[in-house]
């Protein structure tokens, strides 16, 4: 008996560890660590910023395991900005192609790409359609194109020369004229000599102006495009890379849903999965003006404080109906009950839990545990008495037949299970290898569940009409 107690107390202190490792990472401080691995795109964050949001990404190391040439290798960053809401610009994983190479191609995607330079320890970055007002910076930057045109050299206007070389065309006829008529002739050849240059100047100045304007719109086109590049030292210590760099959303015409994903284009060339190795560890911090929280979900701690107080008014209410009505209840209702006090404790901690998200930028670890244990509770209640429901227990009948047993031994496991997917989705980086497995599993084991709980209802209305059939031809 005593080695039981003990192995069933260390289980239960595994189980706290667990929820206490998963909930330090629910945050919107995310710290990812990645060691070997090898895919061409690694998604790091989702965010919905409002103006004057910020993010601020730390890549304190990378480390690339290959024997390749660096000068055939393209890694970076992008972030992009979805056209609608909750859909990224390239949903589409396109397994041979980089979003990099469009960095020396024109896009009207809302787009910036930070482009790794390993040869010249050198980071470009492009700003592509309406992220070109972002605010980006970096540490020590290289160099910084000007943001606005230099101003050409002014040039002699046509409109003063012609002021001044008629004056003297007008001094020369005009002072002291001649009373015989072939001096009045000599001057009047020599005003029309000296118009004929006036032309002749006034032409000339008049294809310098077209052709220093079109210079302008020249050089104005190069400043325009050139702007939008910048360049960004690239941080080496033996074979580690580090870079860091901080984003600004100035309006609200740049706010919006941005996806921060890292590239490593090598890989995505068909045949080369897996030829370059990479470390890396990357801290990034996602925030809006008044919280932590993305901008769809700020209104989640009101809406789930509000839900929890909404459930918990509906499991009194039908905790006193079942009293008023005692002779006619059914163990079943009171399972209902009991199911609808703990959906108002689940949400309660959900919302506590957002709350502390969205002021502190992390979840506090007693409650995140506290909501994970009740969220597990709820699910596994809540199929528990779908199933209960469908095989008519309790008001047709009293004992489960082998058939429900079986369901039962299916759906609870795996609801478990979905349940544990979906708390390992709630707090594990998106950036990790093990996210998208778990979500693909949480959705298969969801939709397996919510198959299986349909046997017993179609069970229970086959044996009923049977039953009824059987009364009919009995009468």
């Amino acid at each position: 008996a005593g080695g039981r107690r003990q192995q069933q107390r260390r289980l239960l202190n595994t189980c706290f560890l667990w929820f206490v490792g998963l909930s330090g990472a629910a945050a919107r401080l995310h710290h990812l660590t990645l060691k070997g691995d090898t895919r061409s795109k690694v998604h790091l964050n989702t965010f919905g910023f409002y103006a004057n949001g910020t993010l601020e990404v730390n890549l304190t190391s990378l480390v690339l395991k290959t024997d390749i040439d660096f000068k055939k290798i393209t890694i970076g960053f992008s972030l992009s900005k979805s056209k609608t809401d909750g859909v990224s610009t390239y949903t589409v994983d396109e397994s041979d192609t980089c979003v990099l190479e469009k960095y020396n191609k024109s896009t009207r995607e809302s787009l910036t790409l930070f482009k790794f330079d390993l040869n010249t320890n050198q980071v470009s970055v492009k700003k592509f359609g309406e992220q070109r007002q972002l605010l980006i910076d970096g540490t020590d930057k290289v160099r910084d194109v000007p943001s606005q045109t230099e101003s050409a050299k002014p040039v002699i206007g046509a409109d003063k020369q012609k002021n001044k070389l008629p004056a003297k065309s007008q001094n020369g006829t005009a002072g002291n004229p001649s009373k015989t008529p072939e001096k009045s002739r000599r001057k009047r050849e020599q005003s029309s000599i000296e118009s004929n240059k006036t032309d002749s100047q006034s032409n000339t100045v008049k294809k310098q102006i077209g052709s220093n304007d079109q210079v302008k719109a020249k050089q104005g086109k190069k400043t325009e495009d050139a702007k939008m590049e910048t360049f960004y030292p690239l941080g080496k210590m033996n074979d580690s890379y580090n870079f860091n760099f901080f984003v600004k959303v100035m309006s609200t015409k740049e706010q919006g849903l941005y996806t921060l994903s890292f590239h490593n284009c090598y890989n995505a060339a068909p045949g080369k999965q897996g030829a370059v190795v990479f470390d890396m560890k990357i801290d990034i911090r996602a925030r809006n003006p008044k919280n932590f929280l993305s901008a769809g979900e700020m209104p989640l701690p009101l809406l789930y404080m509000v839900m929890s107080g909404f459930f918990f008014t509906a499991a009194v209410y039908w905790v006193y109906l079942l009293l008023k009505y005692r002779f006619s209840v059914f163990k079943i209702h009171w399972l209902m009950a009991s199911l609808a006090f703990t959906k108002t404790v689940s949400i309660l901690f959900h919302a506590i839990n957002y709350h502390f998200i969205a002021v502190r930028g992390y979840a506090i670890e007693g409650w995140a545990v506290m909501y994970y244990i009740t969220h597990l509770l709820k699910g596994a209640l809540l199929f528990i008495t779908l199933a209960l429901i469908g095989t008519g227990w309790a008001f047709v009948k009293y004992i489960l037949s082998d058939k429900d047993k079986k369901i039962f031994m299916i759906v609870i496991p795996l609801q478990v299970l979905a349940n544990t997917a979906y708390i390992i989705i709630e707090s594990t980086e998106e950036g990790t290898s093990d996210y998208a497995l778990w979500k693909e599993t949480l959705f298969l084991v969801d939709l397996i569940c919510c198959g299986a709980i349909l046997f017993p209802v179609v069970w229970s209305i086959r044996h009923l009409q049977e039953a009824s059939s059987t009364d009919g031809k009995g009468q």
